[in-house]
């Protein structure tokens, strides 16, 4: 009996002391990582102050970089200054010599010198003036990192504050939900709205597309008038009436005012339609912008997975972030050099256009003189039939091409809005996993 007395107050001291140990061991934990986060705050601050130091040091070589380059500047535009002027005395020298003048002749080698001096003189400041643009470039890369640590340094500051305190209660998520709510109201108004101003917009451009068909149908018959008229004086026709030539050239200068005209209302229109457009975009990006924060928020009001997935999802985020960034720079790249192409394209069609329209009109007047009997410029028209036959290839090519560059541009466009909208998902999930986080690790 007393035996089995023995055993159970050993096993009674037994589970007592693991009950202690544990309690020990997760109040500790507790404490450290509390004691953590204030010494990488801390640390943080520190940091912090140290990056402002740099940036007022670097401000301040800017400054003096930018001195220096103005002064070699000023100092260059002298030198050439003086070389232009010595350059000058050595042309009036050298003319006075001609003409037997000794003395100037005597100063012809001190103006040569003088001329090489304010040459090295030059080249020299020259070299100051490129060794201080590098230094300005230095300071900027230097400026412009200093304050991406500030930014980052900032960020961690907030961060090991949040770590501090605990998170938002339930009621500040249901008020960040009913303001989400009153967002997403007040965009889908915008985005009616936009709606209307698009559908007028294009309403607008219809109706100036019809004017400028019109004006075009006018100005291709006034140019029959004009042709008729011509041919009727020029067979001596009794029709011929240079009263009406003189109208016709004048209804088709009208025409073309009313084409440009209504070209230009129809750029104008295009471009409000387009302005409409990237409205109604943002709108709709803004509403599904609050439609995720209003999941957001209603996640916010739920549990949140554990410590330890969270932060292994937030690592993986960040990873994707990155590679986000990244593509995100190299799209840019792609299409601001897709843009340069087509835009070359455009200027090589123009200018082909401006060419066929020559060659076109270069053809017509050598029709004509040859009905006149010249014919010198019978022989021309088989040349310009051939250029015309040639601008039209090189037209025909250029509007491949830009087709080609439009299409590059669309795609680059759609893999640039591809990898915004996937990183603002990372953006969000970071943000979800550094809630999750927060909330776990207080308990909620």
């Amino acid at each position: 009996m007393r035996r089995h007395l023995v055993h159970l107050l050993a096993l009674a001291m037994l589970g007592l002391g693991t009950t202690v140990l544990a309690q020990t061991t997760t109040g500790s934990s507790g404490s450290s990582d509390v004691q953590n986060d204030r010494t990488d705050l801390q640390n943080d601050k520190k940091d912090l102050q140290a990056d402002r130091k740099d940036i007022n040091k670097d401000k301040k070589d800017l400054s003096q970089d930018r001195t220096d380059r103005n002064k070699d500047a000023r100092d260059l535009r002298q030198d050439q200054k003086d070389l232009s002027k010595d350059r000058a005395n050595l042309r009036d020298d050298r003319e006075d010599c001609k003409e037997g003048n000794k003395a100037d002749c005597k100063d012809i080698a001190k103006d040569k010198t003088d001329i090489a001096n304010d040459k090295k003189d030059a080249a020299k400041d020259r070299q100051d003036l490129r060794t201080d643009n590098r230094d300005i470039t230095k300071d900027k890369q230097d400026l412009k990192q200093d304050r991406k640590d500030v930014r980052k340094d900032q960020a961690d500051i907030r961060s090991d504050r949040q770590d501090l305190k605990q998170d938002k209660d339930v009621a500040s998520d249901q008020k960040d939900l009913k303001n989400d709510k009153k967002d997403l109201q007040a965009d889908r108004k915008d985005i009616n709205k936009d709606k209307k101003d698009l559908s007028q917009d294009r309403t607008d451009r219809n109706k100036d597309a019809r004017d400028l068909r019109q004006d075009q149908k006018d100005l291709s018959k006034d140019r029959a008038d004009l042709r008729r008229d011509r041919d009727a004086c020029e067979d001596g026709s009794p029709n011929c009436n240079k009263a009406d030539i003189a109208k016709d050239k004048t209804d088709i200068a009208n025409d073309k005012k009313d084409a440009a005209k209504d070209r230009q209302d129809l750029r104008t229109d295009n471009r409000d339609i387009s302005k409409d457009k990237q409205d109604l975009k943002q709108d709709r990006k803004d509403v599904r912008k609050d439609q995720a924060d209003i999941r957001s928020d209603r996640q916010d009001l739920k549990q949140d997975k554990d410590v330890a997935s969270d932060q292994k999802d937030l690592k993986n985020d960040k990873k994707d972030l990155q590679a986000d960034r990244k593509d995100i720079n190299k799209d840019k790249k792609d299409l601001s050099q897709d843009r340069t192409d087509r835009n070359k394209d455009a200027r090589d069609l123009r200018q082909d256009q401006k060419d066929l329209s020559k060659d076109r009109a270069d053809l017509r007047d050598d029709r004509e003189d040859c009905k006149e009997g010249n014919k010198a410029n019978c022989k021309d028209i088989a040349k310009d039939k051939t250029d015309i036959a040639n601008d039209k290839k090189d037209t025909a090519k250029d509007k491949q091409d830009l087709r080609a560059d439009n299409r590059d541009i669309t795609k680059d466009k759609q893999d640039l809005k591809k990898d915004k909208k996937d990183v603002r998902k990372d953006k969000k999930d970071i943000r979800a996993d550094r809630r999750d986080i927060h909330r776990d690790r207080h308990g909620r």
